[in-house]
């Protein structure tokens, strides 16, 4: 066929995995991304990716969020429908049960698919507590998984705690491609920015304090305790400010904390547009990388790799063992600390104030790190894995 060769299918396809669509689509023959949130693409994309409306995610409700969730996998399932059998489909992990419509087509007309975890489910609401490991609804949610990942051509996942623990979820049989590829950031758009021309950071009034910055989800799987706790202990440091930029389910209990602690060295704002990220991210001198205990091996925070990319040093909230506090530790661009423990963040951070030139080492790092290991070159990995794929689907 002479049309897209494979079909991308995610509702809210941020920066990171568009770069991912874009590159496939250019080295393979052009490709297809369903996707919601159109309005809120900052760039241009490349030619040979074709975008297709879908409806937005919804994330304002359990009600909202489940009808999104199905007005979506309906219009992929009719884009699956009429797509053709060469066609290799791409499924995220997330709307749940999105990637039964790869193994449908594999099963009904021997079509390829591949399967991308970026977060586990149910792993992570049995986590939380949301769901118990016993529940039926688990065991069909484990279930499907088994199904659909033994029959993908790929099962695509983000580190290797992660594949750990998709292995065991799979019962440890063996039968699973699963093909580790680290997130990125794109270093050219995303880099270091000095203080006094970063216009964003300027309009805070801040001068030329040092900045600790969350920028990113606030969701439940997002521990930030310590750090408000962090920034109480720290209200009469006039060199440090802490600046959370995001959304989320935890939007108003930080909102309300802030309020309550007094916090006059901390600002809230709500997620800033796409085209603003080479300015709200090197505002941060630090970067704030924050994963509840229990989310080890089901869940890396795609902000690492931004942060690393403007140059911002990592104070990693996180349980010990995980991606993000392999990266601390191996590439010595930050520090990695309980995100409980309170007076440790304190003193961390008063240990960089103090010591300016070991921050600046970190920062340093960091970039140097996300241009070595971390940048757009990752998504080659994926070119390489998908078109031996395409050009089976040709043949």
């Amino acid at each position: 066929m002479n049309g897209p060769t494979v079909i991308f299918f995610n509702q809210v396809a941020g920066p990171l995995f568009r770069e991912l669509a874009e590159d496939v689509a250019r080295e393979v023959g052009g490709a297809e991304l369903v996707t919601g949130h159109l309005a809120e693409i900052g760039r241009s994309l490349d030619p040979s990716l074709r975008v297709i409306s879908a409806p937005d995610y919804d994330r304002r409700s359990l009600l909202r969020r489940s009808s999104s969730w199905l007005h979506y996998f309906l219009r992929a399932a009719a884009v699956v429908m009429r797509s053709d059998r060469s066609q290799v489909l791409f499924f995220v992990s997330n709307p749940p049960f999105l990637s039964v419509l790869g193994w449908l087509a594999a099963v009904l007309r021997g079509q390829c698919y591949c399967v991308l975890v970026y977060d586990l489910y149910p792993g992570v609401l049995v986590q939380l507590g949301r769901l118990s490991p016993r529940s039926p609804v688990t065991w069909v949610w484990r279930k499907f998984n088994r199904l659909v990942w033994r029959r993908a051509a790929f099962v695509f996942t983000i580190g290797d705690h992660m594949a750990e623990t998709i292995r065991a979820e799979d019962n440890g049989l063996g039968q699973l491609n699963v093909c580790v590829i680290p997130n990125w950031a794109d270093v050219e758009f995303v880099r270091p920015l000095p203080k006094s021309e970063n216009l964003f950071l300027q309009s805070l009034g801040w001068g030329n304090r040092t900045v600790v910055l969350y920028s990113g989800n606030l969701g439940n799987t997002h521990n930030l305790d310590g750090l408000l706790q962090a920034a109480e202990l720290l209200k009469e440091r006039s060199d440090l400010a802490f600046l959370i930029i995001g959304a989320g389910a935890q939007w108003g209990a930080v909102e309300a904390a802030i309020a309550r602690r007094g916090l006059h060295n901390m600002r809230l704002l709500p997620f800033q547009p796409e085209s603003l990220l080479p300015q709200t991210l090197p505002a941060g001198d630090i970067a704030v990388v924050s994963m509840d205990n229990a989310m080890a091996g089901y869940m890396v925070p795609s902000k690492t790799y931004y942060s690393m990319a403007a140059g911002s040093a990592l104070l990693a909230l996180v349980p010990r063992e995980c991606e993000v506090a392999d990266i601390v530790a191996d590439g010595g661009c930050g520090a990695r600390v309980d995100a409980t423990d309170a007076p440790a963040i304190v003193r961390i951070l008063i240990e960089w104030l103090d010591a300016p030139e070991r921050l600046a080492e970190y920062r340093r790092r960091a970039r140097a790190l996300a241009e070595s290991q971390f940048s757009r070159n990752n998504s080659a990995k994926y070119v390489a894995a998908l078109r031996p794929l395409v050009l089976a689907g040709r043949g």
